[in-house]
């Protein structure tokens, strides 16, 4: 059954004539295509972030691995001939790949966000889409 509102709805649109209840239809239709164009939209945006954060994570992976080389390389060399030079840039080396690890893992955060933030408003368009009654083509 229907609630007394939904009945009350139905009322108004068939006492509605066809050229407004076209109109009205046309107009939800609209508004509801152009929910459907931000959301994928945003879906892109979202998508190209994802992209670049994989890409940046690969980097710093094959950076840490490098850093981890030079690490056993440096360690396997008596104290005494490794110049304080050396050290200095392996430190400079150790802070900036700390330094993107805390960026990654705060992007990654933020992807992690943005998806669930995307899911939403696509549950959200469907939920309306439903009320609406309207089934419009993804």
């Amino acid at each position: 059954g229907c609630s007394p509102e939904e009945k009350a709805q139905l009322r108004r649109f068939s006492e509605m004539p066809l050229p407004e209840l076209q109109s009205l239809v046309a107009s939800l239709q609209a508004t509801f295509k152009g929910k459907e164009k931000d959301l994928q939209s945003e879906r892109r945006k979202f998508d190209d972030a994802q992209d670049a954060f994989e890409r940046d994570l690969k980097e710093f992976k094959t950076d840490k691995a490098l850093f981890t080389k030079a690490t056993k390389t440096l360690d396997s060399k008596p104290p005494n001939k490794v110049s304080a030079r050396e050290k200095q840039k392996h430190a400079a080396k150790k802070a900036r790949l700390e330094e993107k690890s805390t960026s990654l893992e705060s992007r990654r955060l933020e992807q992690l966000a943005a998806r669930s933030r995307l899911t939403e408003e696509r549950q959200r368009l469907e939920e309306e889409k439903n009320q609406a009654g309207l089934r419009i083509a993804k």
